[in-house]
C-alpha cells in the first residue's frame, strides 16, 4: 500500500534562518579554505560544498543545541548529491554533555541507487541523494554526524546536510499526483539566427511538483507550518510522494517555488484545500 507524501521543509542545521538559537561547526577545525561547514545549509547543492583538509580520519559536523535541545525522534537525514561517501560509512550521535556520545544509526551509503530510508543503510537515489529515517528519540544538547575514515587521501565533502522532522501528509494528493511525470525543458541559450536556425543550449529539466492535498480543520495547522516556511522565508521542501517502494522513494526531490506566488487556500466549513506549485532546486544539466 503507498504511503502518503512525505514534506521536510524545517533543516535543523540551518542556523542562520530557520534555527538561530543552534550553533553549526566542525569541532576539528580544519575547514578547507572556501568549504567551511555552514555550506552544507546553503541549498546551493553541488555547487558549494563542505571539506576538511585531514584525511583519513573521523571528521564530524556538529550540531551544538545547548539553547533548545532538539529531539531527535523521527527525524531523516539527507545527504544531497554530489557528496563523495557512497560505500562509506556515516554515524548519527547525540549527546547531552558534549562529551558521551550514544548512536542513533550507523550506516554504509549504498553505492548503487536502491534502498529504503528505512532500511540500515538507507536511500541512494539515482541522483546521488542518500536519504534515512531513524530510530532515534528523546531530546538531546548535541547532535554530531561522524564521517568514518574514509581511506588514503579521502576528505568527505558534503554539498548539503539537511536534518528535520518531516511532515508525513494525513491525506493522498489530489489526482493526478505521479510528479514524476512533470518535468519543464529550459534551455538558457536559446537564439535565432538570421538565416532561421535556432540554436540551443544549457538544457535544465527541473521536476514540477504541485502540492494539491485536502485537509480537514483539524488537521490544517500542521500543513500551514510547511507552507509557512517555504512561503515565509523561501526554504526549500524535499518531497516525496510514496515512500513504500525504491521506485518511490528514489524519487526524493528538493523543491522551492518558482517566483512570485500566490498562496489562496480554499475554506469550506468542513476541509481547506491547498495548492502550490513548486519546481526543482538547481537541477542537473543534460547539454
Amino acid at each position: 500500500m503507498a504511503n502518503k507524501p512525505l514534506l521536510l521543509t524545517d533543516n535543523l542545521v540551518d542556523t542562520t534562518i530557520l534555527n538561530r538559537s543552534l550553533v553549526l561547526s566542525n569541532p576539528d577545525a580544519d575547514d578547507a579554505a572556501g568549504r567551511e561547514v555552514w555550506r552544507v545549509a546553503d541549498n546551493l547543492r553541488d555547487l558549494t560544498s563542505w571539506s576538511p583538509t585531514t584525511t583519513n580520519v573521523d571528521r564530524k559536523i556538529l550540531l551544538n543545541a545547548t539553547a533548545a535541545a532538539v529531539n531527535v525522534a523521527s527525524t531523516i537525514v539527507i545527504l544531497d548529491r554530489g557528496h563523495n561517501w557512497a560505500g562509506k560509512t556515516i554515524v548519527g550521535e547525540v549527546s547531552n554533555d558534549n562529551v558521551s556520545w550514544s548512536t542513533i544509526f550507523t550506516s554504509v551509503i549504498p553505492a548503487t541507487a536502491g534502498g529504503l530510508p528505512g532500511d540500515a543503510n538507507g536511500c541512494s537515489t539515482p541522483e546521488g541523494v542518500w536519504w534515512k529515517g531513524h530510530g532515534g528519540s528523546g531530546s538531546w544538547n548535541y547532535v554530531r554526524f561522524r564521517f568514518a575514515a574514509g581511506g588514503a587521501g579521502v576528505a568527505p565533502t558534503v554539498t548539503g546536510l539537511h536534518v528535520g522532522l518531516p511532515y508525513r501528509s494525513s491525506e493522498l494528493f489530489n489526482a493526478p499526483g505521479a510528479y514524476d511525470y512533470r518535468r519543464a525543458a529550459r534551455f538558457i541559450r536559446n537564439e535565432v539566427s538570421k538565416g532561421g536556425v535556432r540554436v540551443k543550449g544549457n538544457l535544465w529539466r527541473p521536476r514540477l511538483v504541485k502540492i494539491d492535498i485536502t485537509v480537514d480543520g483539524g488537521n490544517y495547522a500542521a500543513v500551514q507550518t510547511e507552507i509557512n516556511r517555504i512561503c515565509d522565508y523561501n526554504a526549500p521542501v524535499w518531497f516525496c510522494l510514496d515512500d513504500s517502494d525504491t521506485n518511490g522513494s528514489s524519487l526524493l526531490a528538493m523543491l522551492q517555488l518558482p517566483g512570485d506566488t500566490e498562496y489562496v487556500p480554499e475554506v469550506n466549513p468542513y476541509h481547506r484545500t491547498v495548492q502550490l506549485d513548486l519546481e526543482e532546486v538547481i537541477p542537473q544539466r543534460f547539454i
